[in-house]
């Protein structure tokens, strides 16, 4: 079994329960998962970097996650800082049938 303490952080589970992502640093990674005959996980693997916001959001009693996976486990939802391109204007990208 993988070492997987301390490689990673705000986990969210791949729909089908077949992989956990996480967050470490700027690499976001897939760590693949067995549930039977008893629980096992793999080597985590970075699937890309990037500078993300990387802190949970607090709005009052509630805490959002600054990122989020599609369904299939292929695209992911990420906020950058502002101000962090350089230069560029500023934009918001609107995802419209998310789920």
């Amino acid at each position: 079994m993988a070492d997987f303490h301390g490689r990673g952080d705000s986990p969210l589970w791949s729909r089908d329960g077949r992989e956990i992502f996480c967050r470490n640093g700027n690499a976001v990674m897939a760590v693949s998962v067995k549930t039977a005959p008893t629980f096992s996980i793999e080597t985590p693997k970075i699937l890309f970097r990037g500078t993300y916001v990387s802190n949970v959001l607090r709005a009052g009693n509630y805490d959002f996650a600054t990122w989020g996976v599609s369904p299939d486990g292929k695209k992911f939802l990420m906020m950058k800082e502002a101000g962090s391109e350089a230069g560029g204007p500023r934009k918001i990208n609107i995802v419209v049938n998310w789920f």
